[in-house]
């Protein structure tokens, strides 16, 4: 500590924090100003703490970069695909309304012929088969699988979007911590309250 004499009564020059000093400043009877540094303690542990919080904030932020385009980029991706599969279903689903309803017609052409005994029972089966078929495939398409198809894709978005959540929080707290590093590095320089000059020293 020092003792900093204004115009009046002298002004004690107490470290807001302890460490090892590194420089003094000042000598006796020097004039200072307000803000000159007075006493330099040794801070070369904060340096390497804050260059070590920097490493660590750059590749975090370089983690969330990449997580935020991977996200941007199945975003546009399933919008496209979304579009796509909408227009291709409707497509699907009118070939296959077609095919039940040809289906149904020609079951009832056989089922009309088979018992008038003009067909024999083997082409019937194939007959009730084959709507059966056209009917199964219609209700397929008619079903929510192209719904179940897009919900899951928005689950896999949730998924992204939930994982970004604590990579930012890792961030936050990061610069909070270089922040506050920053302010014990400045409280490792004691520095004059006001103008005036050095009067004793005590190291």
């Amino acid at each position: 500590r020092g003792i900093v004499r204004p115009e009046g009564d002298p002004i004690r020059v107490i470290a807001e924090t302890g460490g090892r000093i590194e420089e003094v400043c000042v000598v006796e009877g020097q004039l200072v100003h307000t803000g000159d540094a007075v006493l330099q303690l040794d801070k070369n542990d904060l340096l390497l703490k804050r260059s070590s919080l920097q490493t660590r904030i750059h590749f975090t932020e370089l983690r969330l970069a990449d997580l935020e385009r991977q996200l941007s980029d199945e975003t546009a991706i399933e919008q496209q695909t979304a579009s796509v599969d909408s227009i291709d279903h409707e497509a699907y689903e009118r070939q296959a309304q077609a095919s039940v309803a040809n289906a149904r017609l020609q079951f009832a052409r056989t089922d009309l012929l088979f018992h008038r005994g003009l067909v024999p029972r083997q082409a019937h089966e194939e007959s009730r088969a084959a709507l059966s078929k056209a009917e199964a495939e219609e209700l397929r398409l008619s079903s929510r699988s192209l719904d179940l198809k897009h919900a899951q894709s928005a689950a896999r978005l949730r998924e992204l979007k939930a994982s970004a959540t604590p990579i930012r929080s890792d961030v936050a707290m990061l610069y909070h911590e270089l922040e506050q590093t920053a302010l014990e590095i400045g409280r490792r320089t004691i520095t004059s309250p006001t103008d005036g000059q050095v009067t004793s020293l005590a190291t």
